[in-house]
């Protein structure tokens, strides 16, 4: 073969690679999360902040797919990663817990990752529970042994047939449908259960919120733990202390985050204010 063709060949296989890169990157800049997004997950292993660091990369599962801001859906079972911000283990110096300098764990979301898909997210927390109340969540409760269709509970107080589509509160309102994929909502506004009062607004838009009911907001279980900070505050980091125990969180454990407001960070400091 010439030398010229063989060159040829060589520039036109260089051009086209060239071209299918810049159509990926671009296809990656077009996808993303519009604000407000909800994105159920489970996280894949335990996190400790006896023996974490920051740095550290964490990974959690979304539960549900989750509407992309191009009419796509990011399918269920892909990967939420991110890292530890800040790991403070509990070191006892007083026997006033008021006077007790906190155990603090701060998580910082990146990305979500579907196959070569990856999309740069600043997610902050709407609510997070601990994997006995995860785990109860997912799975048909019976009353007695003749109840054949039984009943789920979600996180946050909502209790549905799961033979039914719609779902409806105390006062027979629909506030969310049991789909074939899933359990999906427009989020209501409502306050945490624990203090520091954690708001939660609505959303306008029907949401993917699997194992959480539509008003769930704030930290569910995690007995001596309180959420510091819930990364609306511009870093999208969320933050769980507790003044008596080293703060963790354990392998499947489920959180419902969201896509905040503003533009993602690429995972600012946690702020001294949580110590």
């Amino acid at each position: 073969m010439p030398f010229f063709a063989r060159d040829t060949s060589a520039i036109l296989r260089f051009v086209f690679a060239v071209i299918v890169l810049s159509s990926s990157l671009h296809l990656t800049a077009q996808v993303a999360l519009l604000p407000r997004t909800a994105v159920p997950v489970r996280f894949d292993k335990t996190i400790d902040a006896r023996k974490s660091k920051p740095g550290d990369r964490i990974t959690a599962t979304t539960l549900q797919g989750i509407l992309l801001s191009n009419g796509r859906e990011l399918p269920r079972g892909s990967r939420a990663i991110g890292h530890v911000v800040q790991a403070v283990a509990l070191v006892p110096v007083s026997r006033d817990y008021t006077e007790q300098p906190p155990s603090l764990l701060a998580v910082h979301f990146d990305r979500l990752e579907s196959g070569d898909l990856s999309i740069p997210v600043g997610l902050v927390l709407r609510a997070i529970a601990d994997s006995f109340i995860a785990e109860d969540a997912s799975r048909v409760e019976y009353d007695f042994e003749e109840d054949s269709r039984g009943v789920m509970h979600l996180i946050g107080g909502v209790s549905f047939d799961p033979f039914n589509e719609a779902i409806r509160d105390v006062d027979n309102r629909i506030i969310a449908y049991n789909r074939l994929h899933g359990v999906y909502a427009h989020l209501l506004a409502a306050h945490g259960p624990q203090p520091p009062s954690l708001a939660c607004s609505a959303t306008e838009t029907e949401q993917s919120i699997a194992l959480f009911s539509p008003d769930a907001c704030g930290v569910y279980g995690f007995d001596r733990f309180y959420l510091a900070a819930n990364g609306t505050d511009g870093s999208e980091t969320f933050v769980l202390a507790s003044h008596t125990h080293t703060a963790f969180i354990s392998a499947g454990s489920a959180a419902l985050l969201q896509q905040n407001i503003s533009p993602p960070t690429s995972g600012a400091a946690v702020r001294s204010s949580f110590n």
